[in-house]
């Protein structure tokens, strides 16, 4: 669902290349989720290109609808997501994104300022209309 809430922020702010991969990631569910081992740890199997595709969506979707960036991108960046596995990917994005809002509301709770990056929203457009062309090149979502 957060895809799609995504895509409807994307779409009223004019970031419309974003936003149609927003719903070509939405449209191409994954296809497995099991539970492997003794620790039965998650494995979700997706269509092979959409795990770089989802990371670089919300990269460009964090860039021109939030602040705070110095805390946003690193949940992408990290090692244990950059480098996982794709079948683990998405749970690895969780467990950041969890330490990333305590980050994130602990500095509203201090009282700090947001920090804002200049020309965001121009950098989101075209790093959608990247993120279009890379998926329409190698045809991930089309139908």
């Amino acid at each position: 669902m957060n895809i799609i809430e995504a895509v409807l922020k994307d779409l009223k702010v004019g970031l419309d290349d974003n936003a149609r991969v927003g719903w070509r990631l939405f449209n191409s569910p994954m296809r497995e989720l099991y539970t492997e081992g003794d620790d039965n740890i998650m494995v979700q199997v997706f269509d092979e290109g959409w795990v770089p595709v989802y990371a670089s969506w919300n990269l460009a979707f964090m860039t021109g609808n939030l602040n705070d960036l110095h805390l946003l991108y690193p949940k992408l960046f990290i090692p244990t997501v950059v480098d996982a596995e794709d079948h683990y990917f998405l749970c690895n994005r969780g467990y950041s994104l969890w330490v990333t809002v305590n980050m994130f509301l602990l500095r509203r709770i201090a009282g700090e300022a947001e920090v804002l990056l200049p020309n965001a929203k121009e950098l989101a457009q075209i790093w959608g209309e990247v993120n279009l062309e890379y998926a329409n090149e190698r045809g991930f979502g089309a139908s």
